[in-house]
């Protein structure tokens, strides 16, 4: 099975979840996936159960990946649960 593509990045905003502030949003950049043959939820699902957990979230068909949140080191752990998720 061919590995997830990326098919874009770019500005946006994220959530935050603050009591001082609610509704609140913080800019940042979102990866975003195209889950292939197991779709967005399929992919999210299996990322989400991955040992590190790789939390992402799915809009308009894509698994979206928030490069905010992640240190350098994280890559390799985040590149290996994409594989495995991919390779089922």
């Amino acid at each position: 099975m061919a590995s997830p593509s990326s098919t874009g990045s770019g500005p946006q905003s994220t959530s935050v979840i603050v009591a001082s502030s609610p509704g609140a949003r913080l800019p940042t950049s979102l990866v975003a996936l195209n889950a292939g043959p197991l779709g967005a939820e399929g992919l999210a699902v299996r990322l989400r159960l991955s040992q590190p957990p790789i939390i992402v979230r799915v809009a308009e068909g894509h698994v979206l990946l928030d490069p905010r949140t992640l240190l350098e080191s994280d890559y390799p752990a985040i590149k290996a649960a994409l594989q495995a998720a991919v390779e089922g």
